[in-house]
């Protein structure tokens, strides 16, 4: 009837405006876009010269990327030990791993162990021909490879060496083992042969060459503290400077000071600008998911910058370095978490 009707429209109309009452707001939990707030005011501040002005001091005086030799900083290193023998027919070399390790690797680390940390691995493998064969020197009648042509004699990655895949930056330590037919050696551009007969690769590791004198044709033979006595204190050389110190293998006295605050400094460096690079990165899309694990991060990062300026004040920079590798570590692991990575291809 028609008397019924405005009550029909009127139960028509406050159920509409229940739905949409109700609808909305839930419609709008359910699609809002999380993001759990950054405390990311310390590096914003940083980043106009308002906080953590040591850090600024120290870049001055260790200026990032200065050193074209050293490794990228990283909270942990893996050193590889390869010995790279040109052809199993003639010698069967055995590395004494062990042994080598007690007596030259572990001593070396232990005392640098503020640095970073260190796992170390070693492996031999066979038939690594040289990619061309050496040039004779009439003169001095000697076989040698020119020190700056040396890529195209050695390469690990031709030889397919199996340098195990890790997040770690891996310094590379190659034992090339020549075959009877010539002893080897490495000759610089100014005519001279080096002493050491080893080379530094930078960022990289650092390749020497052992020259069997004493073992029989076909002789298996082990390469101990004894027989490498000559090649070991050049790689540790070569690890202090890829780590961005001298060339000195005993790191003592002004050498660690230089070494601690080198690395400190590339540690903050990193770790702030990532966070830096991170922080514009998601403010700059509005619309981007962002977890509680990556704040979470993030936090402790900077927890950890706060603490590695507190140490500097103090003077304790081994104590700054130490809390600079947990900012980078936690840095990184902010920036480079999945969902933050699939945004930079997926935005």
């Amino acid at each position: 009837s028609r008397t019924e009707m405005p009550g029909k429209r009127l139960t028509i109309i406050l159920v509409y405006i229940g739905i949409i009452g109700l609808g909305v707001p839930v419609w709008w939990k359910t699609t809002e876009i999380y993001r759990s707030p950054l405390p990311d005011s310390d590096v914003i501040a940083w980043s106009n010269s308002q906080r953590w002005s040591l850090f600024d001091q120290l870049f001055d005086r260790q200026p990032a990327n200065q050193n074209q030799r050293a490794v990228k900083a990283s909270p942990s290193y893996r050193i590889s030990i390869t010995v790279a023998n040109e052809d199993p027919n003639v010698y069967m070399p055995q590395l004494d791993f062990h042994s080598l390790n007690a007596v030259y690797l572990r001593p070396f680390l232990d005392n640098i162990s503020a640095v970073a940390e260190f796992s170390v691995d070693s492996q031999v493998f066979h038939y690594t021909s040289l990619l061309k064969e050496p040039t004779f020197d009439k003169k001095s009648e000697l076989y040698y490879i020119p020190a700056s042509d040396i890529s195209q004699y050695i390469h690990p990655n031709e030889w397919k060496i199996d340098f195990s895949s890790t997040n770690m930056p891996i310094l590379n330590f190659i034992i090339f083992v020549p075959s009877q037919k010539y002893p080897l050696h490495l000759r610089h551009s100014n005519g001279s042969y080096s002493s050491t007969n080893s080379i530094l690769i930078p960022q990289w590791g650092g390749i020497a060459i052992y020259n069997n004198k004493e073992s029989p044709v076909g002789a298996k033979f082990e390469l101990g503290p004894a027989d490498l006595h000559q090649i070991f204190p050049v790689f540790l050389s070569q690890m202090h400077q890829l780590l961005g110190g001298d060339h000195s293998p005993v790191v003592v006295g002004e050498d660690y000071e230089y070494l601690v605050q080198y690395r400190l400094s590339q540690n903050l460096y990193t770790a702030a600008n990532t966070l830096l690079s991170l922080t514009r990165l998601i403010h700059s899309l509005p619309n981007m998911i962002l977890m509680d694990n990556i704040t979470t991060l993030y936090q402790e990062s900077v927890n950890n910058l706060n603490e590695a300026h507190d140490r500097m004040e103090e003077g304790d920079y081994v104590a700054a370095l130490s809390a600079s590798r947990h900012a980078l570590r936690t840095a990184e692991l902010a920036f480079f978490d999945p969902s933050i990575l699939a945004m930079l291809y997926f935005p």
